[in-house]
């Protein structure tokens, strides 16, 4: 993918975001160093990591000072981009979990014919993206 400007914002999602495998994973730990299953547990540590890692490296999201991509996948891809003069809206989505733990998902409307959309999924302060892309639009407007 070729830059095409300068960069503002590049994050992936928040490790908070997959907090559900964390539980399930330290659940499977706890049950296995009550049964004294010492390889179960080293296991289900080594595994949890391995797929949040894997999970989290999937998701990539970036604005620059004309466009903002999310991209999804590691051995296929799949690439998202707007650029900021064809963005009609966004809109913030969050849980009341999500909320809690300060994390949410950003959505990034296109005015263009393809009402193409781009998801911040899982990203840390969701307001200060939202609005960091919303005062980047009105810088742009002529």
């Amino acid at each position: 993918m070729e830059e095409t400007g300068k960069i503002v914002y590049r994050d992936y999602p928040s490790i908070l975001y997959y907090l559900i495998y964390v539980i399930v994973g330290a659940g499977i730990s706890i049950l296995s160093y009550h049964l004294d299953n010492i390889p179960a547990l080293i296991a289900s540590v080594v595994v949890t990591i391995i797929v949040v890692a894997i999970l989290r490296a999937r998701l990539f999201f970036e604005v620059t000072d004309d466009r903002v991509t999310a991209r999804e996948g590691l051995i296929s891809r799949d690439t998202t981009e707007i650029q900021l003069k064809y963005v009609m809206g966004t809109h913030i989505k969050q849980g009341i979990l999500e909320r809690i733990l300060g994390i949410g998902t950003v959505e990034i409307f296109s005015a263009a014919e393809t009402r193409s959309r781009v998801l911040f999924r899982g990203i840390r302060n969701p307001v200060a993206v939202k609005d960091m892309i919303n005062r980047m639009i009105q810088e742009k407007e002529p």
